[in-house]
């Protein structure tokens, strides 16, 4: 007899997940892992996935800066990389700890809100924009708060001048255009694609929604 999928139910199992100690069909598996699941990292689904994002979404911010004429900013992102993981990171655990349902758009909402803020700052000017709605907000505090971490530690070696307001509003403009590439308006898409980088602690590691 058929194994069925464990969260649908409709479809069948073809995919062993560790994380239910059960099968999923490769739909479900696709949209729990590592949103509504804490995958281990053992699994092989979650690593082959992982791997095929992350060559999918190079080669898309690739064409998507040079359509743009903005491949020099490219590299300046490379020279950022612990800033935007950081961000990214963030962004997963308030999706993971808080607000199970946080969605692609009030993710853009903070971003949008952040890159405000530093770009008034930019202007020489101190104020703190406020997102739409308090959950966007809490993004955007939470991106603010990862920024202003990473400035302390680089004025700490004396290198603050490498994260000026200009590059600041640079590499949020360049995260904007990132989820305007993958986002689903009322969905998750480009949650799902930046938490397959975010392993869970291993003791996390375990079905967090039961299908």
């Amino acid at each position: 007899m058929k194994q069925r999928c464990r969260h649908c139910g409709t479809r069948p199992g073809r995919r062993t997940c560790p994380a239910l100690s059960g099968f999923l069909c490769g739909s479900c598996c696709a949209d729990l892992r590592m949103i509504d699941l804490a995958c281990p990292e053992s699994c092989p689904h979650l690593r082959e996935a992982r791997q095929h994002a992350q060559a999918r979404r190079t080669s898309a911010i690739v064409n998507r800066l040079a359509g743009d004429g903005k491949l020099a900013l490219l590299r300046r992102i490379s020279e950022l990389e612990v800033l935007v993981f950081r961000i990214e990171k963030a962004v997963v655990e308030l999706q993971r700890d808080r607000f199970r349902d946080l969605t692609d758009a009030e993710v853009l909402d903070g971003i949008e809100s952040a890159l405000a803020t530093a770009g008034t700052a930019e202007k020489g000017i101190i104020y703190d924009h406020q997102a739409p709605t308090p959950r966007a907000q809490t993004v955007s505090d939470a991106i603010l708060r990862e920024i202003d971490e990473v400035k302390k530690k680089l004025e700490e070696h004396s290198e603050a001048r490498f994260l000026n307001d200009k590059v600041l509003a640079e590499l949020l403009e360049f995260i904007r255009a990132w989820i305007r590439l993958e986002m689903s308006a009322d969905g998750q898409d480009y949650l799902r694609n930046i938490a397959l980088q975010h392993p869970y602690p291993e003791e996390k590691s375990k079905l967090i929604v039961t299908p």
